[in-house]
């Protein structure tokens, strides 16, 4: 039993603010290892205020919750779940239903079979502008997924799996005046259907490797209501892997994966624009142990995203995407008390269009490049204390491509990033533990401008992110108290932007019987 939550937040945003505060009581029965039954009551406030608008808000919280779980009949697992949640809040008030269950056994052919269902329903209102809260909204959803899965084993080395899915989705939009009173509905709204299937099979290739190949098919329709932009969809998607373990120390992974999605907008629709996004996916991932103190990793991916429009009017969108990402990785241990874990990543992402290749000035094909390295370094210098340092600089540019033969970059921006921070984890006393954290964060930003028949960087923005937290734990040797109040602080500011500080602290206090 949790016998008093207390939780805070301040955010301030230029001449907006908002104020959050709760006291919740939790109270948990466990009536086996896997079931239990959970109740949270409790009283909250809130404020907001924007310029010369302000308004205040209070109510009554309660959520229930329950997990079932039993093995009693013919052997298979039968899980059942739900919760009610329940936050009347005089101006927004919100409530929000869930319920699912699962059935996982055998088949009366032997082979595992599994049922799956979740349902939601939620009823919320909330302030569309973020300056007037004269007016309210209120949003009704309600959505489900449904799921029935089977697998086995042909012979010794091959397992097949099948698995259907159904889901559906339901929102509608309604305002609210000033007195509370319904008011017409907004034209917002959204029915959407998927379905679909699986088909996966898996094998293995002695003790040192295996196969895998999976095929995947959905079907998507949607409806907008009065808002024109239904888009129904179909997608197919092929994919086939391999690993191979030839040591102790090594291990190789491979996967490659087609897809392709066709979308169909109905005829009323304002814009025709029926088209097909194919994907192509390829990874290879290699890892390495040289000792128990030192390991690499080293992967490449490559993703192309190629999106054709079926008509003519919508041709000139036609694009490639192609995306190159390289990882090396280096995971060193000098001492026992000692960890660093060093990582790079770079990326390079080409976006093309058609009808610009060949054109000396191309409007929309761009290269996007990041480099990034991340260094984490762990020490233990005594028996119940660790230091967790952490440093990243990452350069990203941005530009047009020129096609000459081939594509060629021209430097429209670039930012160079510095994210420094360090966290401390101690217990002073085996009842005491406490964690506090600081970290800094900088970025700034260069236009690339020709002056002079060169290329000058002119400052842009900077960004700068200044963040403090604290956690504080009493838990003594009897077992049954926790104590735990947590904190933070969050400062940012931007050249082109409003100072923004957010302040979070959270007090909770539990008592087990």
């Amino acid at each position: 039993m949790t016998l008093a939550q207390r939780r805070h937040r301040l955010e301030e945003l230029a001449d907006r603010h908002y104020v959050f505060s709760d006291v919740l009581t939790h109270l948990r029965y466990t009536i086996s290892p896997s079931s239990w039954l959970a109740q949270r009551t409790g009283f909250s406030i809130a404020g907001r205020s924007a310029g010369e608008s302000s308004t205040d808000d209070a109510g009554f919280t309660s959520e229930t919750a329950a997990h079932l779980e039993t093995r009693y009949w013919r052997g298979r697992l039968w899980q059942g779940r739900g919760s009610l949640m329940i936050h009347r809040l005089h101006n927004v008030p919100s409530v929000e239903a869930r319920w699912g269950g699962l059935m996982e056994g055998k088949s009366f052919f032997g082979d595992s079979l599994g049922l799956a269902v979740d349902d939601v329903y939620r009823q919320t209102r909330y302030y569309p502008d973020a300056n007037d809260f004269d007016l309210l909204a209120e949003q009704r959803l309600r959505q489900g997924h449904f799921v029935a899965q089977s697998s086995g084993w042909w012979g010794p080395n091959v397992r097949w799996g099948l698995q259907t899915d159904y889901a559906w989705r339901r929102e509608t939009y309604d305002a609210i005046g000033p007195a509370g009173l319904p008011g017409t509905m907004l034209p917002l709204g959204l029915r959407q259907h998927s379905r679909g299937y699986q088909l996966q099979l898996g094998g293995n290739i002695g003790a040192a490797g295996g196969v895998h190949a999976a095929y995947g098919y959905n079907e998507t329709d949607e409806d907008f209501g009065a808002d024109a932009k239904d888009q129904d969809s179909k997608t197919g998607e092929l994919e086939l892997g391999a690993y191979v373990t030839p040591g102790v120390a090594d291990s190789l992974i491979v996967r490659t994966l087609w897809k392709v999605v066709s979308f169909f907008v109905p005829p009323d629709t304002a814009f025709y624009t029926d088209r097909d996004l194919a994907t192509r996916l390829a990874e290879v991932a290699w890892s390495h142990r040289y000792s128990p103190a030192w390991s690499t990793r080293v992967s490449f991916s490559y993703r192309g995203l190629r999106q054709v429009f079926v008509s003519g009017v919508w041709s000139g969108d036609n694009n490639l995407n192609d995306i190159y990402v390289f990882e090396p990785r280096l995971i060193w241990q000098p001492a026992p008390k000692w960890k660093i874990n060093q990582s790079y990543r770079i990326q390079a992402n080409y976006l093309s269009y058609d009808v610009e290749k060949g054109q000396p000035q191309p409007e929309r094909s761009t290269l996007y490049r990041r480099g990034e390295s991340e260094t984490l370094i762990s020490v233990a210098p005594l028996a119940h204390s660790t230091f967790e340092l952490r440093y990243t600089y990452r350069y990203e540019d941005f530009g047009p491509l020129i096609w000459r033969e081939k594509w060629n970059q021209q430097v429209s921006w670039d930012r160079r990033s510095h994210l420094a921070g360090g966290k401390w984890k101690a217990r002073p006393h085996p009842a005491w533990e406490i964690a506090p954290g600081l970290y800094f964060e900088q970025k700034r930003s260069y236009n690339h401008q020709e002056e002079d028949n060169q290329t000058v960087r002119v400052p842009r923005s900077t960004f700068v992110r200044r963040m403090l937290e604290l956690g504080i734990a009493w838990r003594p040797a009897n077992g049954r108290d926790d104590l735990q109040v947590s904190g933070s602080r969050r400062i940012q500011r931007s050249s082109s932007g409003p100072k923004d500080i957010s302040d979070w602290v959270e007090l909770t206090y539990r008592r087990y019987w």
